[in-house]
């Protein structure tokens, strides 16, 4: 199981502007790999996939994204003017990385967190008792 997290400053950021490109923008982020792996595609075989990237197609980020195929576009491409995204396209599908996806998805906060009760055992333990 996997987390992301979003800042709070994505309210001053033009995805949360629009209801629409805010949905589609978690949804890409919830989409793309957490760890890296072989991905089996249609047209391609095994595929090996970063993470922080997906290898999709328009009909699919369409229904992922509630979006029309023209909004769809449109969403992209903002996403990779504001180097949001890394957007490749080509006869075998789309293949879409989130730029800096190490901030939504950060592994090391995991190991942090695993280590933080023992900490805090040891914290209460050697504290005096009043």
């Amino acid at each position: 199981m996997s987390y992301i997290k979003i800042h709070s400053q994505i309210r001053n950021h033009w995805v949360s502007d629009d209801l629409r490109y805010y949905f589609a923008w978690t949804q890409l982020v919830l989409s793309v790999n957490v760890f890296p792996k072989n991905v089996s595609t249609k047209k391609n075989g095994l595929v090996w996939v970063e993470s922080g990237s997906t290898i999709t197609s328009i009909p699919k980020l369409e229904i992922i994204t509630r979006l029309k195929k023209t909004a769809l576009n449109n969403f992209l491409e903002k996403c990779v003017q504001d180097d949001m995204i890394i957007l490749k396209q080509d006869e075998k599908g789309t293949s879409i990385e989130i730029a800096n996806y190490q901030h939504y998805n950060p592994q090391k906060d995991d190991e942090q967190t695993k280590d933080k009760p023992k900490t805090n055992q040891r914290q209460t333990k050697d504290k005096p008792k009043t």
